[in-house]
């Protein structure tokens, strides 16, 4: 038995909370004995001949680690499913028959819709149920392809009993991993979920070695015995391509416990696993009403010259009514079918070879799912790529039906807050290329300073032990988070606090690749972010555990922010709320800076009151500025009013030393440094006056001399530059030949 513990540290909240839940693993080591093989396999097929015959355990429910204890046949006749004269043959095989395959699933055109996962593992925020919701529903509503992992958390007070979570029915493939903890919503139905890729796994303690593809715990009230989640409906999941299943603490869950054939979902029923922890109560035992009778799977064992004795039938489904019943295309096929996955169980009717979870037919277009790459309504081992070969030239050639890799799919263009790279869209440029215009470009000298802090899982945060990595950077790759234990230092985790004036060391980054959170920056004397007045964009390729590219929260000295250079949030939402001196907000019209999806939303509440504390105190934009601002100065408008002069707006370029031209008027340019107030242009030959000297057209710093030509000039009354008299040698001060 080993037992794993895992402290999971919320920074943002300073609340820790604890996880602890076990894994038995019982583990077989054979090698040469085909008795002690024969007898591993049959005890590795008791609990599945436990679930088969309708006879269950309920495992107690009192939070005490507990060991598996030996098997003991249920009670009553249970007839042997191996014909006795048989016990030692070597080999077994389990052959399940399904009764029909009218199985239907949506075409492969289904990623219409794509959004970003988040990465918070059991992490959970605090705000009101409503919020929460609302949370998830901005993020997932409509989704259909999840490019990261799907994580349900913190839905654990008794009002969410009743909550509506249907918004998540859109939901067709995750890439990463499932996380469901902590949710007391009887209904969880994720009903349109095809596959779940594992593509990055759940590992509720750093040094377990077991990572989750589905992770489901901790999904009642404990005390009480209504409150907690029933339903996991997740009646069209077909495969799991990688990664273990685990449900643990879910004393109220039935069905998906119970009445699930894995083997059938896992792409490598060997590798992967399922376990159960502490899951359920009496009073949910057997489950009610039992699975439909069309759910039913006849299950027949098999060995090599043994008679079929009595098979075994059992329904499998996720929940009642024919609707619910467990799709299976795997256990079902024939032996020839070399892709593991079928329509039928004849010969003719395998799946093609890169199809993935199951399709409707043999072509690479009836798949439900794509091994590797889902292109133009089918499913192909790679995207269509920049160039081919021109077998008549000899040459390569630009491909017209190029596409860019992103994730399993082949799309014409990368989201806008990726980069375009060698055929595939990439979150951040190898070494020796810069991102520009939404491309990887190989820098011709040296490369702006991109920074990539390896964060403690735990300790995610800017503190005074890194942010000396941070210093100098042009972007960074990765998260910005700014705490109160960030100023205040962290005791426990041997962190000393840092100088507000450290802050300052951020002040060249320009861009952030995945979010900013800024949060209970309390006491310190903090009253705006100038230190970020650099900070271009973010970029958001990985939101917070709250959805954010950008969340400030809870900071009560704020006055302003003074992102004075922000223009661009390219994805997912922002939050400013609760920070009561907070004002300037009321203006910035956010559509303009987000540079994403119509699905970017902005939550702006309980900050300083506009009408009753920013306008009598003068708290408001610079007459100057359009479309709102960052702070009070006219140097931080979101866009100028009439003229703007580098980074500060004004009312013309009438000021000295600027100019405008006729097809750019809204901008002021500096005139060359040798006019004297006013110019036309930016040249030396377009002032009106010269500052100090003037050599024909142009305005000098001196009059020129040219030794070579012996060519000589000075200034007369007027500063015009005259030439010398020819008879001088080294330059003159006038035009005579007198010394």
């Amino acid at each position: 038995m080993e037992l794993y513990s895992n402290k999971h540290c919320d920074i943002s909240n300073r609340h820790y909370n604890s996880l602890n839940f076990n894994l038995v693993k019982v583990e077989a080591r054979y090698r040469g004995n085909i008795k002690i093989m024969v007898s591993c396999f049959v005890a590795a097929l008791r609990p599945l001949l436990v679930i088969l015959s309708g006879v269950f355990a309920a495992p107690r429910c009192d939070g005490a680690v507990h060991s598996i204890p030996e098997y003991a046949p249920p009670r009553g006749d249970f007839p042997s499913i191996f014909d006795k004269t048989d016990s030692d043959a070597k080999d077994f095989a389990a052959v399940i028959i399904k009764k029909n395959f009218n199985q239907t699933y949506p075409a492969l055109d289904r990623f219409k819709s794509m959004c970003m996962g988040t990465n918070a593992g059991m992490t959970i925020a605090e705000d009101t149920p409503a919020n929460k919701i609302q949370s998830l529903r901005n993020r997932y509503q409509g989704c259909q392809y999840v490019d990261g992992n799907l994580e349900i958390t913190g839905l654990d007070t008794e009002e969410f009993h009743d909550a509506d979570l249907s918004f998540l029915n859109s939901i067709r493939e995750v890439t990463g991993y499932v996380l469901i903890a902590n949710v007391y919503a009887q209904n969880v139905t994720l009903e349109n979920l095809t596959i779940i890729r594992g593509d990055r796994l759940f590992s509720p303690d750093a040094t377990a070695q077991t990572g989750y593809a589905l992770f489901v715990s901790l999904n009642y009230m404990r005390g009480s015995d209504s409150i907690g989640m029933r339903l996991l409906g997740l009646r069209n999941l077909a495969e799991i391509s990688q990664g273990d299943v685990h449900f643990e603490n879910n004393n109220l869950l039935c069905y998906a416990t119970t009445d699930i054939y894995w083997s059938d979902i896992f792409a490598d029923s060997y590798k992967q696993q399922v376990s159960f922890m502490h899951n359920t109560v009496s009073t949910a035992m057997p489950c009610r009403p039992k699975c439909h009778s069309s759910c039913e799977v006849t299950v027949r064992s098999l060995a090599p010259g043994a008679h079929l004795v009595q098979p075994l039938t059992k329904r499998f489904c996720w929940g009642p009514g024919p609707k619910n019943c467990q799709k299976m295309n795997k256990v079902v096929c024939h032996e020839q079918c070399e892709s593991g996955r079928c329509f039928g169980p004849e010969p003719h009717q395998c799946c093609h070879s890169q199809c993935a979870g199951g399709c409707n037919g043999p072509t690479n277009s009836d798949c439900w799912g794509c091994r590797n790459f889902y292109n133009n309504g089918g499913c192909e081992s790679y995207c269509p790529p920049q160039m081919i070969y021109d077998f008549t030239n000899f040459k390569f050639v630009k491909n017209p039906d190029q596409k860019f890799a992103f994730g399993k799919l082949c799309v014409q263009d990368c989201p806008k807050h990726f980069l375009e790279h060698k055929g595939g869209c990439v979150k951040s440029c190898p070494a020796g290329y810069q991102p520009k215009d939404s491309k990887c470009q190989e820098c011709t000298d040296s490369c702006p300073k991109w920074c990539k802090i390896k964060w403690d899982p735990y300790l995610d945060f800017l503190n005074s032990k890194n942010i000396h990595e941070l210093e100098g950077c042009t972007g960074i790759d990765g998260h910005l988070k700014i705490l109160d234990i960030s100023i205040e230092g962290d005791p426990y985790n041997n962190i000393p606090p840092m100088k507000v004036s450290e802050l300052q060391k951020l002040k060249s980054i320009k861009e952030i690749t995945d979010y900013l959170l800024i949060q209970n920056l309390n006491g310190f004397g903090i009253t705006n972010f100038s230190f970020l007045s650099n900070l271009e964009s973010i970029l958001g390729r990985k939101p917070d555990i709250y959805g954010t590219a950008l969340n400030i929260i809870r900071n009560n000295d704020l006055e302003f922010l003074g992102f004075s250079s922000l223009k661009k949030i390219s994805a997912n939402h922002v939050i400013i709320q609760a920070n009561p001196k907070l004002c300037y907000l009321e203006k910035i019209k956010w559509k303009i800076v987000f540079k994403g999806t119509t699905k970017q939303k902005w939550f702006i509440r309980n900050n300083a009151d506009y009408e009753k504390y920013c306008v009598p105190n003068h708290y408001t934009c610079h007459e100057e500025c359009r479309n709102g601002c960052w702070g009070p100065t006219a140097k931080m408008c979101l866009n100028c009013r009439n003229h703007r002069y580098k980074d500060e707006c004004l009312p013309d370029c009438k000021r000295p030393m600027l100019f405008s031209l006729p097809d750019n008027a809204k901008q002021c340019f500096d005139c060359s440094a040798e006019c004297n107030s006013t110019c036309t242009g930016p040249n030396a030959d377009q002032c009106d006056a010269c500052r100090n000297y003037q050599d024909g057209p142009f305005c000098v710093s001196s009059c020129p001399a040219d030794d070579v030509k012996k060519v000589y000039t000075y200034p007369d009354a007027n500063g015009i530059c005259q030439p010398c008299h020819n008879n001088s040698i080294g330059g003159c001060t006038g035009p005579g030949n007198k010394f």
